[in-house]
């Protein structure tokens, strides 16, 4: 087994604590983060130290957060939440939830992107590529969708970030080391959005992706914190660092709201 020094110096740093119930056993062998006491995960995510992900084009949900293509889901409205606290107290989801339908939160985020520097080409070709990978991934569409627009407001060129810890983060869903379009001459190639949609839903070589932190988690919500940050404290989803109204963002998206 190859063993990296941050490995090592993770190791030697890390408390010895007891890990809560709710523990998944692959992950502690597959990623330097930790659990605290209270049951939060720091460490790992998507943006931060690296998870390995064997086989990310064949990811997808295994838990009861698994959804099937649907277009089902309210008119939506145009609100900004600003909630804190555990999943629990944003938006319902699932049968008799308030998530806007996707067709209409597709078609509503457009202009956005235009307007963001994506051409009508590139957008139809991110619209395949969302109905394509959430069938693979079993993610809702409409996730992906509030992901990307959260990420990049749907401008395939958009440049990279760093996380914390020096990963880089390209590409339309900011995913893990991922490919990008940034740099290139407009229309990006549908391979490309392909792969972009599939690097920040299904994971890639170097970390974790949507599908991940929901099997870990076994809600969006969770899953979604993870994503932006690699620390979730269950308690309060505005905790742990990165954006803290990440998770509320990406609610208010699911919702309706656009910018």
């Amino acid at each position: 087994m190859f063993v990296t020094y941050m490995s090592i110096l993770c190791l030697a740093l890390s408390p010895a604590i007891a890990a809560p119930l709710d523990q998944p056993s692959s992950l502690a062998q597959q990623s330097p983060a930790s659990w605290r006491n209270d049951g939060s995960l720091v460490g790992g995510g998507a943006k931060g130290f690296a998870v390995l992900v064997s086989d990310p084009a064949n990811a997808k949900v295994t838990n009861n957060q698994a959804v099937t293509i649907t277009d089902k889901g309210t008119g939506g409205s145009d609100n900004h939440l600003t909630n804190c606290g555990p999943a629990s107290a944003y938006p319902q989801y699932g049968t008799g939830g308030v998530w806007m339908n996707y067709p209409d939160m597709f078609n509503k985020n457009k202009q956005s992107m235009t307007n963001n520097g994506a051409t009508d080409e590139e957008i139809g070709r991110i619209y395949n590529s969302i109905n394509t990978i959430a069938a693979a991934s079993l993610v809702d569409r409409r996730v992906i969708l509030a992901v990307i627009m959260q990420e990049s407001h749907g401008n395939p060129r958009v440049g990279s970030t760093t996380s914390h810890d020096g990963v880089g983060n390209p590409g339309l869903m900011q995913s893990h080391q991922g490919v990008t379009c940034f740099g290139q001459t407009a229309p990006c190639p549908q391979s490309v959005i392909d792969q972009m949609v599939r690097d920040g839903t299904q994971g890639t070589s170097s970390g974790d992706g949507l599908v991940q932190g929901i099997n870990i988690f076994g809600n969006v919500y969770e899953a979604l914190r993870y994503y932006n940050s690699g620390n979730v404290v269950k308690s309060d989803l505005c905790l742990g660092g990165a954006t803290a109204s990440y998770v509320a963002d990406i609610a208010s998206r699911l919702t309706g709201w656009v910018n």
